[in-house]
């Protein structure tokens, strides 16, 4: 393994480990999750967001258009909502595609809350997550 092929296996496994662990905050839980770090040109990826919050809290989820960064919207499941006697957990899953070979970063998602008692929002985000799309290989 050379020199330089250490180095990305050791960035994908730092991004990799850190991309399924929630970010905390008071209160707040975030994670976003993907169900693979590398792909082929065209692939579907999984990418779910779930936020688990108290009842006492009101949550804004970030406004996604029709892409994330490099990677464009397939699909979008509704959100699903599950309670219990304390906590709310919401969740909404993306399939994603990427047409571009290369090393494309998920960026952070960036959710806004506020506690019934206060008057100011907070923010809390999840961990960025790193992608390999590999292009397809031709037989010659």
């Amino acid at each position: 393994m050379t020199f330089r092929n250490c180095i990305r296996f050791l960035l994908i496994m730092t991004i990799g480990c850190y991309s399924t662990l929630p970010s905390y905050s008071q209160e707040i839980h975030v994670k976003a999750s993907i169900d693979t770090n590398q792909i082929l040109i065209g692939d579907w990826i999984h990418l779910d967001l779930e936020i688990e919050h108290s009842k006492n809290v009101n949550i804004k989820w970030p406004i996604i258009a029709d892409s994330i960064g490099h990677f464009e919207i397939v699909e979008q499941s509704p959100k699903t909502i599950n309670q219990t006697e304390k906590d709310i957990t919401e969740k909404i899953t993306y399939i994603i595609t990427c047409f571009d070979s290369g090393y494309y970063v998920i960026p952070p998602f960036i959710f806004t809350y506020k506690k019934d008692q206060d008057t100011a929002n907070s923010t809390t985000e999840t961990e960025a997550a790193l992608i390999i799309v590999n292009s397809i290989p031709v037989d010659m």
